[in-house]
C-alpha cells in the first residue's frame, strides 16, 4: 500500500450541503437555545414551509403549536426538555386539513470534546441542540391501507360469489 495516498478525513461544507440538499429525508438542525440553524429543502417540502420562514426561529414556536399534532409534540418535547432521544418513530402530523405520517429519527449534538471537557449533556443543561431526520411515509402508509381495504372488497365478493 502507497503510504504518500493522502485520504480525506471529512467532507467540506460544501460537500455537506450538497449532500444535504440531494436528499428525499428532511433534515433540520436546532441548537442549545432551540433556535432552528439549519433545513434543507426536503424538510421545507414535507412540512409545506419555506427555509426563509423558519430559520433562526424558536423550533418550538414553529412546530409545536398545533395541539392535534400531539404524539410528534410530545416526543420532541420530551428531547428538548430532558435531552433525550427515542428509537426511530413514526408519528402522525396534521398539516392544515391533510394527514401525514412520518418516520422521526432524533439525534442529540453533543458538546465538542475540543472545546468541552465532557461529550455528554450535562444535568443543568441537558439539551445542547439536535438533528432531526424525516422520511415522509405519507403514501407507502395510504398505499398499504388500500391494498388492506381491497383486500376487504376482494373477500366480500368471494363470500357474495359463493353464496
Amino acid at each position: 500500500m502507497d503510504t504518500n495516498i493522502r485520504t480525506q478525513s471529512s467532507l467540506t461544507t460544501e460537500q455537506k450541503e450538497m449532500i444535504f440538499e440531494n436528499m428525499s429525508d428532511g433534515i433540520i438542525t436546532v441548537n442549545a437555545e432551540g433556535i432552528v440553524t439549519y433545513m434543507n429543502s426536503a424538510f421545507a417540502r414535507i412540512f409545506h414551509i419555506s427555509v426563509e420562514d423558519v430559520l433562526g426561529k424558536a423550533f418550538q414556536d414553529v412546530f409545536l403549536k398545533n395541539k392535534k399534532n400531539k404524539a410528534f409534540n410530545r416526543l420532541l418535547k420530551t428531547s428538548i426538555e430532558k435531552g433525550t432521544t427515542s428509537d426511530k418513530t413514526n408519528v402522525r402530523y396534521r398539516i392544515g386539513d391533510d394527514m401525514h405520517y412520518l418516520t422521526l429519527d432524533i439525534s442529540l449534538i453533543q458538546s465538542d470534546p475540543v472545546h468541552s471537557s465532557s461529550t455528554l449533556p450535562s444535568a443543568r443543561h441537558p439539551f445542547q441542540g439536535m438533528l432531526l431526520l424525516v422520511e415522509d411515509i405519507t403514501d407507502r402508509r395510504r398505499l398499504k391501507q388500500h391494498e388492506h381495504d381491497c383486500a376487504y372488497i376482494f373477500a366480500g365478493l368471494i363470500i357474495c360469489i359463493s353464496l
